[in-house]
């Protein structure tokens, strides 16, 4: 059913609705796709909406996500330049100053400008309070490969929309069901409750979702595109990314 909607909303926002557009990349964003495209996407949809604060959050999103894959992949090179990483951080800023200066009760732009400050930290101090207002769920999967470590992680407050993203995920996605283990945790009030074990209702090619009881989120579901803090006090991100180490 997403994915029949997902390809509608696409149409829709190529033939000028911008609200379609918007919504379309707001379900893009829990998809694991290339950096540039989504980035391309998601600045073409602010220049379309400048006063869009929802489309504004979702393009910083992005940009955080590329600042975690820049510092991860600046990790084994810690003395040399890193132009790009202080490209996108300028952008970050500037795109959280605007949208504070209209609204300075955003508390997505708060939440995303003390997330950027928390990732160019060299000390990695925390700079991201506990959503306490919000919940959400994450799934993520933890896989190896010789020396490197992958850990994927999907933010998502939709149940709906999280069984619609796995699918695609595995899809995408060879080894998927037989490497590494996948987890589903619920958050309550920004804390962590239930723990679901998804690899127990893994088949040989999909996940038996009528087999799992995903809990309903209670009270406020998180805002597309804020950070929040999560388990043993990670920094995590709205939508798909993926660490490397």
């Amino acid at each position: 059913m997403i994915d029949t909607q997902f390809m509608i909303l696409r149409a829709a926002g190529d033939a000028g609705d911008l609200d379609a557009a918007r919504e379309h990349a707001r379900l893009a964003a829990l998809l694991r796709e290339e950096e540039e495209v989504a980035e391309e996407r998601l600045r073409a949809l602010v220049e379309r909406l400048p006063h869009d604060s929802a489309a504004a959050h979702l393009l910083i999103a992005e940009l955080l996500r590329a600042v975690v894959a820049i510092r991860e992949d600046f990790s084994y090179r810690p003395n040399q330049p890193q132009p790009e990483l202080d490209r996108v951080s300028e952008e970050i800023a500037g795109l959280c100053q605007a949208l504070r200066l209209r609204d300075p009760a955003d508390g997505v732009a708060q939440a995303c400008l003390a997330a950027l400050r928390e990732l160019l930290d060299e000390e990695g101090s925390p700079h991201v309070a506990p959503a306490y207002e919000h919940s959400w769920y994450v799934v993520e999967r933890e896989t190896a490969g010789g020396s490197v470590e992958f850990r994927q992680r999907l933010v998502v407050t939709d149940a709906d929309e999280l069984r619609w993203a796995c699918d695609r995920w595995a899809a995408d996605e060879e080894g998927y069901w037989d490497q590494g283990c996948l987890i589903l945790r619920v958050y309550r009030s920004g804390v962590a409750a239930e723990r679901i074990d998804l690899g127990d209702h893994s088949g040989e090619y999909a996940t038996d979702w009528d087999a799992v009881e995903i809990p309903p989120l209670s009270g406020t579901p998180l805002p597309s595109g804020q950070p929040v803090r999560i388990e043993d006090g990670e920094l995590a991100h709205h939508g798909f990314v993926e660490h490397v180490s």
